[in-house]
């Protein structure tokens, strides 16, 4: 399995919006530490076994007995080991790619004589390197407490139950409710991994029938005959627990099933064990992502529909003043978009300046407005109301929170939607206006241009030359759209007023700017949809953003045919 299909598990994305997909980041963690896991034991000859257990169950005491010597510090308070020891052959080449990230490994050889037990080191396997010929296949580890108050000593236990190829489970008398370790047994039974049941500090012959019972109501059926009962002895407990007539059946029980003839057939029976056990986890991961990219694609058909309803009431909202907008805008584009086609231009523009030379001599100075298409789209645009705009898009967050947010707070889709950056700005409805409002602009613009290079020459010339006022027209009103007249200007067309006629009007081609209104108000709609259809793609982006990439997709089903192909190969050598 290549390093890259970890990598691109830990990566995985999606919006939470299947109540069952709140499993999808531990069944991921999960599922990425098994297939590392997986790897490691393919290429390790060494079984693992791991003595697990509550705080105070005897774990530690246990352990030195199974390696005939104080190794592992034992007492009755809470807790002696501090971090995973773990007895194993000097030649075990246990650091080979070891799988587990967050625990280092520090190697000791084994003090002969009387050499001070030890608790363990924090986020540390300390091995103790032996030589016996007997357990050069074993690695026997004594794991943290699984009820620990600290959490990461409780991840280690269980990710030392990962890697074991078999468990003994230790127990008492007052551990018997624990949840923690309940749990932990019940997939040790359901896994079908070898385990050995010790109930440790009985005091009375009845405990092993109560722990049965106990158990069962918890849903943990196991077998009597993997089940020993050990004596309460407080003062050198692994020497009196080593004496017991049931830890000796123990013993030999664990020495028979763990020895060497049988480690490549366990090795194997769990290898496949292991391989099922992925190939599942992978299986109900794809589904709930595949799941969730169907729940992602079907919000984001709920969102254009809140999208269409809230647009639709913005534009009933303002179908009255849009409709007058449009035709004042329109009006004013027409004077000055066809003024550029004027042939009379020049010779106007010296009757104007003759017109104003003299006001010029006596003071009166007309204070010249830009009038570039730029700087009058500029003013245009600083007289548009917004307020609608805002008005819409506070509505469609509104219902988006209501109607589409995951019922899962914590979900990443709706932690997402309530990100900050989610909601447009004042400054951002305004941009996005405006982007639209030049669109719609230019346009316009163009739209003029062609129908100007359209006209028949002889039909443009009648134009012009049949009609001097429209030229006068313009004139007088071709600074409408940059933000009204001066007071000069309002003179002179006053002047020029009696001659502006209906039929100057009428000499413009007038069914095809009858075409392009009726257009207008569809393009108009969009500069009032531009803003909550901006708000609307941030939501889109927002969740498929969260949405699983193919690659991870691709990655499951590569996992799945590596796994097989590798288990093969190695089972087969």
């Amino acid at each position: 399995m290549h390093p890259r299909f970890v990598h691109i598990i830990e990566t995985i994305t999606y919006p939470g919006l299947d109540p069952a997909a709140e499993i999808i980041p531990r069944l991921a963690a999960d599922l990425s530490k098994k297939a590392a896991i997986f790897v490691y034991k393919q290429d390790q000859p060494v079984l693992w076994v791991t003595i697990l257990g509550g705080t105070g169950t005897g774990k530690s005491t246990l352990f030195n007995a199974l390696c005939g010597q104080s190794i592992s510090q034992t007492g009755m308070e809470r807790p002696k080991t501090q971090g995973p020891i773990a007895f194993a052959h000097k030649n075990a080449p246990i650091e080979n790619s070891f799988p587990m990230e967050s625990i280092r490994i520090a190697r000791h050889p084994l003090e002969s004589g009387s050499g001070e037990p030890g608790t363990g080191s924090k986020d540390m396997l300390t091995i103790i390197d032996h030589e016996r010929p007997d357990r050069e296949h074993l690695v026997l580890v004594d794991a943290p407490d699984m009820d620990s108050i600290a959490s990461k000593n409780r991840e280690m236990s269980k990710d030392l139950y990962l890697l074991s190829d078999a468990v003994i489970f230790v127990t008492s008398q007052e551990k018997y409710a624990d949840q923690i370790p309940s749990r932990l047994l019940k997939q040790v039974v359901e896994a079908k991994k070898p385990y050995f049941l010790l109930l440790n500090k009985v005091q009375n012959r009845t405990a092993p029938t109560e722990l049965t019972k106990i158990l069962q109501d918890q849903g943990i059926s196991v077998c009597k005959s993997r089940v020993w009962s050990l004596d309460y002895e407080p003062v050198n407990a692994a020497k009196s627990i080593s004496e017991q007539a049931d830890y000796r059946r123990f013993a030999s029980m664990f020495s028979e099933e763990l020895s060497p003839r049988y480690r490549q057939s366990l090795r194997v029976d769990q290898l496949k064990r292991r391989n099922r056990d992925l190939t599942d986890q992978i299986d109900r991961l794809r589904n709930l992502l595949e799941n969730e990219q169907r729940l992602s694609r079907d919000w984001i058909r709920r969102l254009d529909q809140i999208f269409t309803q809230t647009g639709n009431a913005l534009i009933q909202n303002e179908s009255q003043r849009f409709t007058q907008k449009s035709r004042d805008y329109l009006s004013g584009e027409i004077r000055r978009l066809f003024a550029r086609y004027d042939v009379l231009a020049k010779p106007r523009q010296v009757i104007k300046e003759l017109l104003f030379l003299p006001l010029h001599f006596f003071g009166f100075k007309k204070n010249r407005a830009d009038k570039t298409h730029r700087a009058a789209f500029v003013r245009l645009k600083e007289r548009l109301d917004l307020s609608p705009m805002e008005a819409a898009v506070a509505v469609f967050n509104r219902s988006v929170l209501t109607n589409l947010a995951p019922r899962d707070e914590v979900s990443p889709l709706n932690k997402a939607l309530r990100r900050p950056d989610i909601v447009l700005s004042y400054e951002e409805i305004r941009d996005r206006t405006w982007q639209e409002h030049e669109k719609l602009t230019t346009w316009l613009e163009e739209k003029f241009q062609v129908l100007s290079k359209e006209l028949p020459r002889g039909k443009k010339w009648g134009i012009y030359s049949t009609s001097i006022l429209w030229g006068i027209l313009l004139l007088s009103l071709e600074i409408a759209i940059g933000g009204g007249f001066t007071v000069l200007d309002a003179v002179l067309d006053s002047a020029l007023a009696p001659f502006i006629t209906k039929g100057a009007v009428e000499l413009f081609a007038y069914q095809e700017i009858q075409k392009i209104v009726r257009e207008l108000s569809t393009r108009y709609q969009s500069v009032l949809l531009g803003a909550l259809r901006h708000q609307n793609d941030h939501y889109k982006k927002c969740v498929l953003s969260l949405e699983t990439k193919k690659e991870v997709f691709e990655c499951l089903s590569e996992l799945r045919i590596s796994l097989n192909t590798d288990a093969t190969d190695k089972q087969n050598r």
